[in-house]
């Protein structure tokens, strides 16, 4: 899914939230390491770094890229759940 962006908003996250809660949306869970961010965390799985708020939304982590090592994401594994979901 290289090239469109979605649109960040309080409301997408939220949607992106919902579906991680209600089942709607599949992830899986990592563990983020020393030295890594969400936003390569987000090239790596999407090929799009940003997209890392998606990631901090499924993983209600709030909008911040920077976290620290040990911390337990919930990351989107088909990003056109997360594309559906917001139109």
């Amino acid at each position: 899914m290289r090239g469109k962006a979605f649109k960040l908003s309080g409301n997408a996250a939220r949607s992106v939230r919902m579906g991680i809660t209600n089942g709607t949306i599949q992830y899986q869970n990592f563990v983020l390491s020393e030295s890594q961010r969400l936003d390569l965390v987000a090239a790596n799985f999407y090929g799009n770094a940003s997209y890392w708020w998606v990631i901090a939304a499924a993983s209600g982590i709030g909008w911040q890229c920077q976290v620290p090592a040990g911390t337990y994401l919930k990351i989107p594994t088909d990003i056109t759940q997360i594309e559906s979901i917001l139109k």
